[in-house]
């Protein structure tokens, strides 16, 4: 049985035939949910269904959400496919190529979410930055857009072919909460450190991103909040300890 649950994410389609389309890959692919955000298209009509043949049911039982933010319930790790680069100091993310992404899939239990953006303008920067990846299929061409079922079609087919190998040891990766609460920590140190807030926002996004590409596990997660819990607990007693000694030395000049 496949531990890893693939669910196709959609954000504002625009036609009809594009969403039957990929509404037929899942069918193919086995895809657990079809997740359409803000939808702009009829994906019930008649334009829809032709395009899905047997993947009507997808189509049927889609997860409809009015905002990008619904979509971490039914995902542990989402990750946003764009032609976009990030490079030099734009720390967005930085993109992971699609095999090396599917590859690091192989070895891990969970629920994926593949964020695809609308046919016009793909994702807005907000939209992949709530995201853990951003993922760019690779085409040697000046024109590297592709159209939206067939860039769903490549994703699915090169996860399928890296995750059905056999693996002999797979590892449960950090739910949302979990990383929630990870990066709360973390950034509860950070704001603690006495440096420039632009620094500090830095700090915070440079490890939400090393968070999100490392696909960390459960435990992984749950050793550093223990970690980060017992460094914030050694600060305050030197806190309290530099306190007392300053009052104490205050008292002494006074007497």
């Amino acid at each position: 049985m496949k531990s890893i649950k693939i669910n196709v994410v959609l954000v504002s389609p625009l036609y009809p035939i594009n969403v039957g389309a990929v509404a037929r890959l899942c069918k193919i692919f086995q895809v657990e949910h079809l997740i359409l955000i803000e939808p702009k298209c009829d994906y019930l009509g008649e334009e829809a269904r032709k395009a899905a043949t047997h993947g009507v049911d997808y189509l049927e039982k889609a997860i409809v959400l009015d905002s990008f933010n619904g979509v971490k319930d039914y995902c542990d790790i989402l990750a946003a496919f764009s032609s976009r680069d990030a490079t030099g100091r734009n720390l967005i993310r930085t993109p992971w190529d699609l095999n090396e992404f599917a590859e690091k899939l192989s070895g891990i239990e969970g629920k994926i979410g593949l964020v695809f953006g609308r046919e016009s303008d793909g994702l807005s920067n907000e939209e992949i930055m709530a995201c853990d990846f951003m993922v760019t299929i690779p085409i040697n061409s000046k024109y590297n857009v592709l159209n939206l079922s067939h860039a769903v079609s490549i994703a699915l087919y090169q996860i399928h072919r890296a995750t059905n190998i056999e693996i002999p040891f797979k590892y449960r990766i950090a739910n949302e909460k979990e990383k929630e609460r990870l990066l709360l920590m973390w950034n509860e140190m950070v704001d603690a450190l006495d440096i420039q807030e632009r620094m500090k926002r830095a700090i915070k996004l440079s490890f939400r991103n090393i968070v999100g590409r490392s696909l960390i596990s459960a435990r992984e997660a749950h050793s550093l909040i223990g970690g980060f819990k017992h460094i914030k607990n050694h600060y305050k007693k030197q806190l309290h300890l530099e306190e007392e000694s300053i009052w104490k030395s205050h008292d002494l000049k006074k007497s």
